[in-house]
């Protein structure tokens, strides 16, 4: 059931972080390659939101590898009496 859920947490958080991350790469790189220099409120904001969507990708990550642990680790074992 823990391998179920773990795996569950880990498919929901994955997408909408790498999409956010995807976002504001392409954001900050539109701004770079164009010369525009962003207010400091506009450019904190960017670097905020990355990095929140970077704790979330490692939260994910952490979900994924409890859930390989665990089917690696029950591998092993047998349900006969």
């Amino acid at each position: 059931m823990l391998n179920k859920r773990a795996s569950k947490a880990a498919l929901l958080f994955s997408p909408p972080s790498v999409l956010s991350l995807e976002i504001m790469l392409i954001i900050r790189g539109i701004i770079q390659v164009l010369g525009i220099v962003p207010a400091r409120g506009a450019d904190a904001s960017i670097s905020g939101i990355a990095g929140i969507s970077h704790i979330v990708l490692a939260v994910a990550l952490g979900f994924f590898v409890r859930s390989f642990k665990r089917r690696i680790t029950g591998m092993g074992k047998t349900t006969d009496g």
